[in-house]
């Protein structure tokens, strides 16, 4: 139960919140009284100038109208953290804000390594570090923010439409809310090398897919793309939808990873926010542009000029002459691996 008390003087009105603990009535009828054994919990501001830095932390992950910071007295230090719309809870015990949900684990304070923050980086800021007594880490990331890139919404024609945006979090739209099927929010481990993290769900790798992809992290978001299997759930088809924010990016290898995205959703007949027809004739043009890491291989090239997509498109006809050329190195290349194989044989 919440009890307000309200401050007033010559400028400005202020209250303070206190949270406090109900226990049931001992008397005939079904009531409540306050427990007084348990104390009261002080609302926070988090706008305070003492608690901005704390602020701009939590704000990577949510909306700071969305959360709920206490502490056991009036200006003391903030005991316990709630993020009620991520169903996300932190308590205070030994120094550290301890994660509810993920046991073992608390808000990272210590210094971390490059690698780490590599790591970090790839997701555009809207993490929490969490780790554990063994100097393990974990991801922290809003489900219930979605990735979005604002230049999508600029007018047609206008620099802003044309150049790429950076990568923003919207929160708090009713729409995806809805669509998220377990809780609000992921969990990606990381691996002891502090080179990669570990995806729980298939929705978990679509978002970091998404945000990868968004920060211009190709290489990461080309080894992904391999993981990726058919999105089944209301949670995985938006994400996947979403994806439509990435058309507009004509970066040469944006490109090769779209192509990668394609071949990789081939197999479950899904269909991809953008013409695969259209993406293979603009990598035809821009080849040697793209980076080793995200290039297709020939046998990848040919095998996206086989789809069904790619020869019902108008397109196909200007693509025959590019895959005039890929089959014969193509063919070239797999005789020359059957011949180092005859080879090898003999010897």
């Amino acid at each position: 139960m919440a009890k307000v008390t309200l401050h007033r003087d010559k400028l400005r009105v202020s209250a303070t919140i206190r949270r406090v603990s109900l226990k049931p009535s001992r008397g005939p009828y079904c009531s409540w009284d306050i427990d007084d054994s348990k104390p009261a919990e002080v609302l926070v501001n988090l706008r305070h100038s003492s608690s901005l830095k704390f602020a701009c932390l939590l704000a990577r992950i949510e909306d700071l109208s969305h959360i709920l910071a206490w502490s056991s007295q009036t200006g003391g230090r903030v005991a316990r953290v709630e993020f009620p719309r991520l169903w996300l809870s932190f308590q205070e015990r030994g120094g550290h804000l301890h994660c509810e949900q993920h046991s073992g684990y608390w808000l990272a304070e210590r210094a971390w390594s490059n690698k780490v923050s590599r790591l970090l980086q790839q997701f555009g800021g809207g993490t929490l570090l969490l780790e554990n007594s063994v100097g393990e880490y974990a991801i922290l990331v809003s489900a219930a923010a979605e990735p979005v890139r604002p230049a999508t919404w600029a007018a047609d024609g206008t620099p802003e439409k044309l150049l790429p945006g950076q990568l923003a979090f919207r929160c708090g739209r009713e729409e995806w809310l809805q669509n998220l099927d377990g809780p609000r929010h992921y969990r990606y481990d990381v691996h002891f090398s502090e080179m990669f993290t570990f995806t729980p769900t298939l929705a978990a790798g679509l978002y970091f897919l998404l945000c990868r992809f968004i920060t211009w992290h190709f290489a990461e978001a080309v080894n992904m793309a391999e993981t990726i299997t058919e999105a089944c759930t209301e949670e995985e088809k938006q994400l996947w939808d979403a994806m439509k924010a990435l058309v507009p990016d004509c970066h040469a290898d944006a490109i090769a990873c779209r192509l990668h995205l394609s071949l990789a959703m081939a197999p479950y007949a899904t269909s991809v926010p953008w013409s695969t027809a259209a993406q293979l004739l603009e990598y035809s043009r821009k080849r040697h542009l793209v980076s080793t890491s995200c290039a297709l291989s020939l046998e990848q090239e040919l095998a996206l000029l086989k789809l069904d997509e790619v020869r019902s498109s108008k397109k196909y006809s200007k693509l025959k002459a590019y895959q005039a050329t890929v089959e014969p190195l193509a063919a070239c290349k797999e005789g020359r691996s059957s011949a180092c194989g005859m080879r090898a044989g003999y010897a």
